[in-house]
């Protein structure tokens, strides 16, 4: 996935299905990736409302990038 298409297939598919079929209850999280495009995953999927309301969090892999930590981008999407 990009976050684009990510977006419209939570939007358009996972999150409509899941509710239709008494499934409210699954927590869905995005990306699950490494933290060095986070933040571009998160302005993209969570700035739209129709899409964000299926999304319960943000799953962040911690396997690259362990010289730089990131927390920056972990705070400013955290909320």
């Amino acid at each position: 996935f990009t976050p684009e298409t990510q977006n419209t297939f939570i939007k358009a598919h996972l999150g409509p299905t899941l509710h239709a079929g008494g499934h409210e209850d699954v927590k869905v999280l995005i990306y699950d990736q490494n933290r060095d495009d986070l933040e571009h995953w998160t302005d993209v999927i969570l700035a739209d409302a129709e899409t964000a309301q299926y999304v319960y969090g943000t799953a962040v892999h911690w396997y690259s990038s362990t010289f730089k930590v990131h927390e920056d981008a972990l705070e400013r999407v955290r909320n």
